[in-house]
């Protein structure tokens, strides 16, 4: 077994911070008659706003609610304006202004009405508070607000109708992608397997490219062209259960040669359920497409990525880089396909960062089952016409994972990344043959390991604080094909220009997920030692990985010139 190594020396702590920078574009002046209108609508708006608030305020004691389903990010409808009136009327309001405050809440439950429902459960008692609004929060609020129920969702048969957030019609540029054509509201109790839609309007097939259906974020199938003759599209395959209310959006890309002037809407003519769906055929607006071109994103693999071991955590998986031209572009959502021979239930924690900064854009607890993981941004990310930005993908390996097994992650659809023009509004169009399923054009990795397998996390050597507790020297993740029973861990430790009362005290083993100490403490380390043995015995289940962490406590006499090294030796397992 390689060493792995963490070399400290101790100075005194420097924090370094690091700031970007914000891209304002100036918005040419409007004749001062437009500016005095503009003014009179911004106060009428705040007079509302305040007005409303104050009808607000005694929310929660006399307004009754009906809430049927669960709501997280990204859920869309009625029932999410309500459940942001009922907050911003207990106090907990999503904005100060703007969308989502008093009198202005809206019908998309985003980061905002996450952040304020988590603080409204913890202030109410409601475990975990952490934004999800499922049944525990819902029993919650019915029991604070009167008894008045509202009419229950049927409980034999669908209806199906035009969701209240339906996109209005609208002017789309040429080559637009992912643009939201219907949102479909489908209420009762049952499975949706498939679900035929049509163009309809004065335009033709040629305009629209590709036809994809959408639950929130998540694209349910393979887009779909639409058929020549009858102008239809299916979507087949599908496994969609309803329970109380689901919103289902069906989302188009323009052709770059569609014909300016075309007209065109999307309408569901058929659904195949268990029960029957009612109320067909549901239509949306008409679109109408324009001369204008929209902006482009263009995806492409960089990157040069070392193989990861099988139970490595915090692995990179993935790295691309996507370029802007014709307009700025802000990112909303990144879909990775996954195609690797690894099951992808052992690929859990994924996220997603600024491969420059380090900054965590979003995350996504694992893989679909249409095999996408999903990143859908709370914050868009802007790139400036001309410029690019680098991502990368981190997640956690499980143990049960094996050698040689391999790891791929690329673009399948370009609807899959959606990032709207800030001149025209719409998804700009996506090149994806750069980051697409041609092995060249994405990372492959295969997994490293045995049947016993320790993967070095860091840190690196780096500095640490004088009188300090429990500070990290070593840290590092076992992965065991069988259950094994680990014995003794033995370390190499190797420190210089220690003397006299120097001592790195409380030397322990912790296991990082649950916070147990596994082994330890040990002796207080005064010189160089090989080996310092530790025996307390723990246990690895067959397929477990477990992450560890090697600290220890550094006396204040210890001073600028003395350092600590820790390697970890071969030790038995049983």
């Amino acid at each position: 077994m390689s060493r792995k190594i963490f070399s400290a020396a101790l100075t005194a702590v420097t924090a370094v911070s690091m700031s970007g920078a914000m891209l304002f574009v100036p918005v040419a002046a409007q004749a001062q008659s437009s500016t005095d209108l503009q003014a009179q609508i911004t106060l009428l708006l705040a007079q509302i706003a305040q007005l409303q608030a104050q009808l607000n305020a005694g929310a929660g004691a006399g307004t009754s609610y009906n809430f049927t389903r669960n709501l997280t990010v990204g859920s869309t409808g009625a029932d999410v304006k309500e459940l942001q009136q009922f907050l911003n009327g207990q106090g907990f309001k999503i904005a100060a202004s703007g969308a989502g405050s008093p009198g202005m809440e809206t019908t998309y439950f985003g980061a905002l009405t996450k952040a304020a429902l988590a603080k409204w459960q913890a202030a109410n008692g409601v475990s975990p508070a952490v934004g999800y609004f499922g049944p525990i929060t819902r029993s919650k609020i019915a029991s604070m607000t009167p008894g008045t129920p509202g009419t229950p969702p049927p409980t034999g048969g669908f209806a199906a109708s035009v969701a209240l957030d339906n996109p209005t019609s609208a002017n789309l540029p040429l080559s637009a992608t992912n643009v939201p054509f219907l949102k479909v509201r489908f209420t009762g109790s049952g499975t949706i397997t498939s679900l035929t839609a049509k163009r309809i309007g004065a335009g033709k097939t040629t305009d629209l490219s590709t036809v994809y259906l959408y639950d929130g974020e998540t694209r349910l199938t393979s887009g779909r062209s639409i058929n020549s003759s009858t102008h239809e599209a299916t979507f087949t395959g599908l496994n969609v259960q309803v329970s109380g209310e689901k919103v289902l959006t069906l989302r188009a890309d323009v052709f770059a040669t569609a014909t300016a002037g075309d007209r065109n809407a999307l309408q569901v003519v058929s659904v195949t359920s268990t029960p029957t769906v009612s109320g067909l055929p549901v239509s949306g607006n008409e679109m109408v497409i324009t001369g204008a071109t929209s902006g482009t994103l263009t995806a492409t693999k960089v990157g040069s990525l070392a193989n990861p071991n099988v139970g490595q955590q915090g692995a990179q998986l993935s790295q691309f880089r996507l370029s802007a031209a014709g307009e700025d572009v802000k990112v909303h959502r990144i879909s990775l396909f996954y195609a690797g021979t690894m099951n992808k239930s052992y690929l859990t924690n994924l996220t997603l960062k600024n491969y420059v900064t380090g900054e965590t854009l979003a995350t996504s607890s694992g893989i679909t089952a249409r095999d996408l993981a999903v990143f859908a941004f709370s914050t868009p990310l802007t790139i400036a016409k001309g410029d690019s930005k680098t991502f990368a993908l981190y997640g956690d390996i499980a143990g049960s994972a094996r050698s040689t097994e391999t790891i791929k992650f690329y673009v399948d659809e370009a609807s899959d990344i959606y990032g709207t023009g800030t001149q025209y509004g719409y998804g700009a169009g996506v090149t994806k043959s750069a980051f697409d399923s041609d092995a060249a054009d994405h990372h492959v990795l295969t997994l490293q390991g045995a049947d016993f397998t320790i993967t070095f996390n860091g840190p690196n050597a780096g500095d640490i604080a004088a009188n300090g507790k429990d500070v990290t020297v070593f840290d590092f993740t076992i992965a065991s094909k069988n259950q094994v029973e680990v014995r003794k861990l033995s370390f190499d430790i190797d420190t210089t220009n220690m003397s006299g009362t120097d001592t790195f005290t409380d030397f322990k083993v912790v296991d990082v997920n649950s916070g147990v100490v596994v082994s330890g403490p040990g002796s207080d380390i005064t010189t160089s030692t090989d080996p310092y043995e530790m025996s307390d015995i723990f246990t690895i289940n067959a397929g477990e990985s477990k992450r560890m962490k090697v600290t220890v406590d550094v006396d204040s006499s210890l001073d600028a010139l003395d350092t600590i090294k820790v390697a970890l030796n071969t030790f038995g397992a049983t």
